[in-house]
């Protein structure tokens, strides 16, 4: 997925804008996708156009290029296909990641690892990302601002910008944040 080069496509939706319901609704990942996500890879193709280096890079090594903007867009691009690729419908057969499901029973089920994903959303100020990530041989849960990369294998992304939510849960981040964990923890349930 990341060793993508100028110029970028977004990558397709895995399931249709009204998988997620009812935790996530039609128009909010419509809106999500065709406007949010796909307006990111439009503007990082804007910020590597006349720049020949930029346009020999991939798609992560532009996310650290230390370009502000390059590495906002390049950012978006990928925070916003993990966080899409990382639903799971409700009628989605999918399974967890060998690792995530891993992590979801080391931090105590389902439930206990929604807890968690909590209590960092009612701490982050801003907008940004929680995330469940392993690197160095260590799973973490932590939090990006804006449009930070985060390297390593991404287990879990819960996108906390507005956009993600707003439509079907107005200001309210704490509802929003157990809806995303019915639909990202497939074990989460009603």
């Amino acid at each position: 997925m990341h060793e993508r080069c100028y110029p970028f496509e977004p990558i397709p939706l895995p399931y249709g804008y009204d998988a997620c319901e009812p935790y996530l609704s039609e128009e909010t990942i419509k809106t999500h996708y065709e406007k949010h996500y796909k307006g990111y890879v439009s503007k990082l193709n804007e910020c590597v156009e006349k720049n020949p280096v930029l346009r020999c890079m991939d798609i992560e090594s532009l996310a650290k290029s230390g370009s502000e903007a390059v590495s906002f867009y390049a950012g978006g691009v990928l925070n916003h296909e993990l966080y899409f690729s990382g639903l799971f419908p409700v009628t989605d057969k999918r399974r967890l990641s060998p690792e995530a499901a891993a992590f979801v029973e080391y931090s105590g089920g389902a439930a206990a690892l929604t807890e968690k994903f909590l209590d960092m959303s009612r701490n982050f100020k801003g907008s940004g990302y929680i995330w469940a990530v392993c690197r160095c041989g260590k799973t973490e849960i932590l939090c990006s601002e804006d449009q930070q990369h985060i390297c390593g294998k991404v287990l879990f992304c819960c996108d906390l910008w507005e956009h993600a939510y707003y439509l079907d849960y107005r200001n309210d981040r704490e509802k929003y944040v157990r809806a995303w964990a019915r639909l990202a923890i497939p074990s989460i349930s009603d």
